[in-house]
Order: structure tokens, then sequence, then C-alpha cells
């Protein structure tokens, strides 16, 4: 056995534990991004519940909904529990928003 021979050795010994690294690498991304989505989608979902929830009226009282108090503690509530970014438009069209950059 030469020493060329050994050296070709260590080359594919290194080479298939790159390829396993690179394999290993992209399974794991793709695991971290499919639980990414899931969990996005979620918070989505709950976020939007809560938000139709807020305006529908109360069932005790017909036709009633949230008093002002109530309302505005709610939103926050709901505001703060939530990591998404929300853009508001009230009716006179300014925006406001929580959890996103301003850098923008």
């Amino acid at each position: 056995m030469s020493i060329f021979s050994r050296n070709n050795y260590w080359k594919i010994i290194l080479m298939v534990l790159g390829v396993g690294i690179l394999v290993l690498t992209v399974l794991y991304s793709n695991f971290l991004a499919s639980r990414l989505k899931s969990n996005e989608e979620k918070n989505i979902l709950l976020y939007t519940e809560a938000i139709k929830r807020l305006f529908q009226p109360n069932p005790e009282e017909e036709g009633s909904s949230l008093c002002e108090e109530n309302y505005i503690g709610f939103l926050e509530l709901v505001r703060d529990s939530f990591p998404l970014p929300v853009i508001y438009e009230d009716d006179a069209g300014n925006l406001e928003g929580y959890n996103f950059s301003e850098r923008n």
C-alpha cells in the first residue's frame, strides 16, 4: 500500500463526512422551518379568533357590544399577547402598528 492510496482514503472519508454534515444540516433546517411555520400559523389563527370575538356582540345582552373600557383593555391584551406584526387603521385613515421595526 503506497502513501498515495492512503491519502485517497482520507480524502474519501472526509468527503463522505462533509456530505453527511451537509445532509444533516439541510434536514434539520427543514425541520426548524416547518416548526416555525406551524407556530406562526397557530399564532395567526389565535389572533384572528381573538379579533373576531372582540367585535361580536355580547350574547347576554342582545345587540350590545363591549363597553369602551373593556374594549380598550381587551384590545391591549390581544395586542400584547401575540408577537405578530400588526397594523391598525382607524376611521380617519391613520395607521398604528405594533411589533414591527420602524427602520423601514
